[in-house]
């Protein structure tokens, strides 16, 4: 049973003093964004935000993490009416960020004078790889253009 404040139901008779917590703070967040509570779609993004921003961090340069974290939720905001709740506001945030990272790769591969394979930069490792043991021959592989002049001959 929860605990009640017998105070509260006396002053306001209409009002549940205190809620159950409910394990699906996200869902319920996105049900009452829907009904127009601009509060309750802020606080959806400040919970979501870090490991959304975290998720496209491990996938782009760091040029690129802001302006797609926010990308991502300007289409969250887009696609909140079509949001069927077949799966975890989370993963559905996260299908939504792949796509944009994915769409920022096609962007650049059509953006003239740039070569696809230039797209991808050396990075910094990542916390999971730094300071571990590799098994590929060369330690820590990052993957890196060719030059202009192209593969170089054995």
């Amino acid at each position: 049973m929860w605990p009640t404040d017998h105070h509260a139901d006396e002053t306001a008779p209409d009002t549940v003093p205190h809620s159950p917590p409910s394990a699906d703070v996200p869902g319920l967040l996105v049900s009452q964004a829907r009904s127009g509570h601009a509060e309750a779609l802020e606080s959806l993004f400040t919970l979501t935000r870090t490991d959304v921003t975290r998720f496209i961090a491990g996938r782009v340069t760091s040029e690129w993490v802001e302006d797609l974290t926010q990308e991502t939720f300007s289409r969250a905001l887009r696609g909140l009416p079509r949001f069927a709740g077949r799966s975890s506001v989370r993963s559905w945030l996260f299908s939504v960020a792949r796509y944009t990272v994915a769409d920022r790769y096609r962007l650049q591969a059509r953006t003239p004078g740039r070569s696809p394979s230039l797209l991808w930069r050396t990075r910094a490792p990542s916390r999971r790889t730094a300071g571990s043991t590799s098994t590929w021959p060369c330690g820590p592989c990052w993957i890196s253009s060719f030059p202009t002049g192209g593969v170089p001959s054995s």
